[in-house]
């Protein structure tokens, strides 16, 4: 006697015990692609022919989650943990190297991060005080902006905001580099790792403040004459005559 499909089973000279793998046989209650397509494990406990609707979805490891019956699993996958590592080359896991390999073997070494359930968001962290860019499913370049950052040797602190200036890192890959910067009307020339000298030219047409010039001397066909330019040296400017 054999079974009918999708029963399987067969049995000579009396009556078969027919089972049902509903992870494998093509029926209404069957699992057809359900887990396959979501990258999951079908498994079908208990193949008594009365017994249907029963089969589960299972995570496939790396892959953690309960099993669902009769539906899809939510699965996560840490996706900076070893256990990626021991298996890559699974269903839907990437190739070597690992996100863990890729951080850890960065030049400085770097820390795997993985900030959500979503796949492919992983992020490599620097190590302290430098901050990464383009960190996302790849090695980051690590900078460090000595302007923003307060802890490091070559930081510049508040040594040009205590000078009334802003403070600028000309090349975040370059340790040493930053300059102090003068706030609009004034100006000055940049001096590595140290407030500059400002300067205020009261003459000048961008000079902006109550005491500047303006167009006091030039509207009447004269020449403006700022003698001090220190920031500290306000409304000493004067006109004089044109010859």
């Amino acid at each position: 006697c054999n079974c009918k499909a999708p029963l399987e089973g067969s049995q000579v000279g009396g009556k078969a015990t027919c089972t049902l793998d509903e992870c494998t046989s093509n029926c209404l209650t069957c699992a057809q692609d359900t887990c396959t397509q979501n990258q999951q494990l079908c498994v079908d406990p208990d193949q008594n022919e009365t017994a249907v609707g029963g089969w589960l979805c299972e995570c496939i490891p790396p892959a953690i989650g309960d099993a669902v019956v009769a539906a899809p699993a939510t699965c996560l996958v840490d996706e900076c943990g070893a256990a990626l590592c021991d298996a890559t080359g699974a269903p839907g896991v990437p190739v070597s190297p690992c996100p863990l390999q890729t951080c850890t073997n960065a030049p400085g070494g770097q820390e795997c991060n993985d900030p959500s359930e979503a796949r492919g968001d992983w992020v490599c962290r620097c190590a302290a005080p430098l901050n990464e860019l383009n960190a996302t499913g790849k090695a980051a370049l690590c900078v460090l902006d000595e302007c923003t950052t307060t802890w490091c040797s070559t930081c510049a602190r508040s040594t040009c905001t205590d000078a009334g200036q802003y403070c600028q890192d000309l090349d975040s890959g370059v340790t040493g580099d930053w300059v102090c910067r003068c706030y609009a009307p004034h100006s000055g020339i940049d001096m590595p790792m140290q407030p500059t000298a400002c300067e205020l030219d009261e003459c000048l047409p961008a000079c902006a403040t109550p005491t500047c010039a303006g167009t006091t001397c030039s509207s009447v066909g004269q020449q403006c004459h700022d003698p001090d330019h220190s920031p500290h040296s306000l409304d000493d400017w004067y006109c004089i005559c044109t010859p």
